[in-house]
C-alpha cells in the first residue's frame, strides 16, 4: 500500500487560510468578510495570504469550492456504505441526507453561501453543480426501484428529493429533537416520493380477450 504523501508547507498554509475563512464567515457573516480579517484569524500577514488568494473574490470562490467538495465527498461516502438491498439502501440514504442537512455548522455556513450565490454567479454555479451531483447519485439508487421509469422521470423524482431535503434543512432546526425531526422528515419525504413515482409509472396492461 502506497503511503500518503504529507501535505507541503504551502498546502498546509492554504488549508489554514480556508479554515480561517470559514470560521470568519461563521462568526461574523459575509458583511465583514475581508482578506485582512481572514489573515489575522489564520495568524498570517496579508501578503502571505495574498500569495495564495490575491483577491477577495478568489478566496471566496476557493472557500465555496472547498465546502462543496466536502459535501460531495460526504455524499459519495454515504452512497458507498449503503446496504445492497435497493429499498433499504434508498431509505437509509434519504435519512442520512436529512440528518446531514441539519448539522449545525453546515447549516450556518451554507446559509451564508446561498445568500452570496445571489450576488456571485460563480458561487451559484458551484451550488448548481453540487445539486446535479446529488441528483445523479439519487437516480442510481432509484433506478432498481423503478426500472420502468425513464431517466427523465427518475431525475424528476431526484429533483423532488433534493428540494425536500434542503427544505428540511431550512425548517428543521438544530435543537435537541433534530434527530427526531430528521426521521419524520425522511419518512414524509419517502411517502411523497413513492406517491409521486406511482403517478409516473405506466399503468398495468389491460387484459386482452380473444
Amino acid at each position: 500500500m502506497t503511503e500518503k504523501t504529507p501535505p507541503s508547507k504551502s498546502e498546509r498554509r492554504r488549508r489554514a487560510i480556508l479554515d480561517a475563512a470559514q470560521e470568519q464567515v461563521l462568526s461574523e457573516g459575509m458583511i465583514d468578510f475581508g482578506l485582512r480579517r481572514v489573515a489575522a484569524r489564520a495568524d498570517l500577514g496579508l501578503s502571505s495570504l495574498q500569495h495564495h488568494f490575491p483577491t477577495l473574490k478568489k478566496l471566496l470562490s476557493a472557500v465555496t469550492a472547498d465546502t462543496l467538495q466536502q459535501e460531495e465527498t460526504y455524499l459519495r461516502a454515504c452512497i458507498e456504505s449503503l446496504p445492497s438491498d435497493p429499498s433499504i439502501a434508498f431509505e437509509k440514504a434519504v435519512l442520512r441526507l436529512c440528518d446531514h442537512a441539519q448539522e449545525e455548522t453546515r447549516l450556518a455556513f451554507l446559509t451564508h453561501i446561498w445568500a452570496e450565490g445571489e450576488r456571485d454567479p460563480d458561487v451559484m454555479t458551484g451550488m448548481q453543480e453540487l445539486y446535479a451531483t446529488w441528483r445523479r447519485e439519487l437516480v442510481k439508487l432509484l433506478r432498481p426501484l423503478y426500472p420502468s421509469l425513464t431517466f427523465v422521470q427518475l431525475d424528476q423524482i431526484a429533483h423532488l428529493l433534493v428540494a425536500g431535503i434542503e427544505g428540511h434543512r431550512i425548517t428543521g432546526g438544530t435543537n435537541a429533537s433534530a434527530e427526531h425531526n430528521s426521521t419524520l422528515a425522511a419518512r414524509h419525504l419517502l411517502d411523497a416520493i413513492r406517491a409521486f413515482a406511482d403517478t409516473l409509472a405506466p399503468p398495468p396492461a389491460s387484459p386482452r380477450f380473444v
